[in-house]
């Protein structure tokens, strides 16, 4: 735990393909600002079970670094 894991998605992508091969459940906490479609596709495909998306608020303010609306919703949300 600790940064954001997605920074580096090809590095990440190894990562989780080589831990399911192992048998290791993985689990990602991101605060969601790098995901992307295709990013969680590839990633699910190679084995993540969970994404954890962590925020610390809805809309940006200052010292709350995590917030869910620069991420965007898909738009069939509620």
């Amino acid at each position: 735990m600790g940064g954001e894991p997605l920074v580096r998605p090809k590095f990440v992508h190894r990562v989780v393909d080589y831990a399911a091969q192992q048998g290791f459940w993985v689990y990602i906490a991101t605060n969601g600002r790098l995901l992307t479609p295709d990013l969680i596709d590839r990633l699910g495909d190679a084995g993540t079970a969970v994404f954890n998306l962590a925020v610390d608020a809805v809309d940006e303010k200052p010292g709350l670094p995590k917030a869910l609306n620069p991420i965007g919703r898909p738009s069939n949300a509620c």
